[in-house]
């Protein structure tokens, strides 16, 4: 069976949206991190932040 060939015109928009996915990839890859980031450094700060306000409110 022979293989089909892909005329470059037809193959090049393909090529285009996976060059788009693959940015939109490492996008989505940097706002997981931070994201994960943020929620880490918050929960390492909530027990200091409700031992003041606590301490506030005595």
């Amino acid at each position: 069976m022979p293989t089909a060939t892909i005329h470059p015109s037809t193959a090049a928009p393909f090529a285009a949206h996976a060059h788009i996915c693959q940015a939109v990839s490492v996008h989505a890859a940097a706002i997981h991190e931070m994201l994960l980031n943020t929620l880490s450094m918050s929960s390492r700060c909530y027990p200091a932040i409700e031992a003041a306000t606590t301490a506030a409110d005595s």
